[in-house]
């Protein structure tokens, strides 16, 4: 699915230059129509299964933090 690949490709990029996921989400804020509540919740469940699956990397408590 194309545009799954272009949203990991910005998501990864995110984390990479901004570090935090409170960055990632006021960013991600400004770029998109969503409630942050629910941004926080469908992000942090997209990070949980990309780290499952090996191919995101994040500090655990940072990620605990964003919920």
């Amino acid at each position: 699915e194309p545009a799954l690949a272009i949203l990991f490709q910005q998501l990864a990029q995110l984390m990479s230059e901004h570090g935090s996921t409170d960055n990632v989400i006021e960013i991600l804020l400004n770029e998109y129509d969503v409630e942050e509540e629910q941004l926080r919740a469908d992000l942090k469940k997209l990070i949980e299964q990309l780290s499952e699956k090996g191919l995101l990397k994040t500090d655990a408590a940072e990620t605990s933090q964003a919920s």
